[in-house]
């Protein structure tokens, strides 16, 4: 079950310093094939899509990808084959310097759902994440988390503990992802929140990161978590669901 909070449909296109856009795709429901995004992917993204194994892994390479040059496209007023990529040493994807535009962007799949995060001017990651309660496991909270993640997660009962981790997970990855340096950011360099209605990330010895982020919980869907970070001000949030793209290529 998806919460209402996720809107059916978004056709104006602009987007504020103040918003940040963050669209929900239902991957499965929008492709059947591994070829529906092959007009608009580029010659080195199809690469990309073909190397993978598994054609469920080229369906959701395909469609987020796609959906997210469609949605680039839209905010900047431009072809698909007008939108094109940069990317850092780490591989976080940025628009080329030919666009004006200070768009920043972030991308995230697990399963059957994607996210797409879209705001202006500020780093930005999001994560979403499959509840797999055989992948709970203490190894990897101690291999991974801070000692105060760990502490807060092994005080909860065994049933609170799975919603816990993927939260713990979740804004984690989204804030490496904003940082945008991959896994050279150690994971227990820093603390989240571990409940759900609590929004807090510490980041050790960096007042300079600390005071600039921005931790957000998305709304509900089932058997999923998910997490969004930015920089700078806060900013309100808008939300849209997508189960057939096919409106927005009008």
């Amino acid at each position: 079950m998806i919460s209402s909070d996720w809107k059916l449909k978004y056709d104006n296109f602009h987007l504020t310093v103040n918003e940040i856009h963050v669209w929900l795709l239902d991957i499965y429901k929008i492709s059947k094939s591994e070829n529906d995004f092959n007009e608009i992917l580029s010659d080195d993204e199809l690469d990309r899509k073909n190397k993978f194994h598994f054609e469920k892994d080229r369906i959701v390479f395909g469609t987020t990808r796609g959906l997210l040059k469609i949605l680039l496209a839209k905010y900047l007023k431009c072809s698909t084959n007008d939108v094109k990529f940069i990317y850092n040493e780490f591989g976080k994807p940025f628009l080329r310097e030919n666009h004006s535009s200070t768009i920043r962007f972030n991308v995230s799949h697990s399963k059957d759902f994607g996210l797409l995060a879209f705001n202006l001017n500020n780093n930005i990651g999001v994560d979403i994440e499959y509840i797999n309660k055989e992948l709970v496991a203490e190894d990897i909270a101690r291999n991974y988390f801070s000692e105060y993640e760990i502490s807060e997660l092994f005080n909860l009962n065994e049933l609170d503990r799975i919603g816990a981790f993927y939260n713990i997970w979740t804004r984690k990855e989204a804030f490496i992802k904003a940082i945008g340096k991959g896994l050279s950011t150690p994971l227990n360099s820093f603390d989240v929140s571990v409940k759900v209605d609590e929004i807090k990330i510490d980041i050790f010895g960096d007042s300079k990161i600390q005071s600039t982020v921005n931790l957000y919980n998305l709304p509900n869907i089932e058997n999923y978590k998910s997490a969004l970070v930015s920089f700078g001000e806060q900013k309100n949030i808008k939300k849209f669901f997508v189960s057939n793209f096919k409106y927005l290529l009008n």
